[in-house]
């Protein structure tokens, strides 16, 4: 008889960001220290974006990996392969921006036109906005600077992430005619272990 040591770890990307947004959050409304708060502010927009992508993505490959690979159309394969493996070459023409990129991608899984789903259109524009901010951030620049250190904005969003992306997965999941992950639902961070 031979003993084999193994081990398994399971992973859920876009859980983590979401619960590590949680965390992020709830550090930034126990510390009266600006630079602290504005850190993890920024960490929790970060985070929920970060979530909110890879939530989309990893619907969309599910749902194009259950239907016959050989009947998949050229562009469903292309939005298969590009979502599978970010480094891969031929991009989809339309994955450039957010707003694109969530109505073609999920255009080819949902049950309806999500372009004319007005529900649907009106959650992906908070999101958009939320976006914007995380844009600011990651990709800051002189001018940006207004938006993340002395608007309101900016701690209003840090503040509505989580509700934000909770309802453009709940948007998702209808469109596409599947059950949302409990962990969007939850607003305080968990022990992951």
């Amino acid at each position: 008889m031979y003993e084999i040591k193994s081990s398994l770890i399971i992973v859920n990307f876009y859980e983590e960001m979401f619960n590590d947004a949680l965390y992020y959050l709830q550090k930034a409304q126990e510390t009266d220290g600006i630079f602290e708060k504005w850190r993890y502010y920024r960490s929790t927009i970060i985070n929920c974006c970060i979530s909110a992508e890879s939530y989309l993505h990893n619907v969309i490959v599910q749902q194009l990996q259950k239907k016959n690979q050989k009947k998949l159309y050229r562009v469903e394969k292309q939005w298969l392969n590009f979502l599978s493996d970010y480094n891969y070459r031929n991009w989809p023409k339309k994955a450039t921006n957010i707003k694109t990129r969530f109505n073609t991608a999920l255009n080819l899984v949902a049950s309806t036109n999500v372009k004319k789903d007005k529900r649907y259109q009106s959650t992906l524009n908070a999101y958009i906005a939320l976006s914007n901010i995380r844009n600011s951030i990651v990709h800051y620049a002189p001018k940006d600077f207004y938006n993340i250190y002395q608007s309101q904005d900016f701690e209003k969003f840090a503040l509505a992430a989580p509700n934000i992306v909770d309802e453009l997965v709940t948007e998702i999941c209808r469109v596409v005619g599947i059950q949302k992950h409990q962990c969007f639902s939850m607003r305080s961070p968990r022990i992951i272990t």
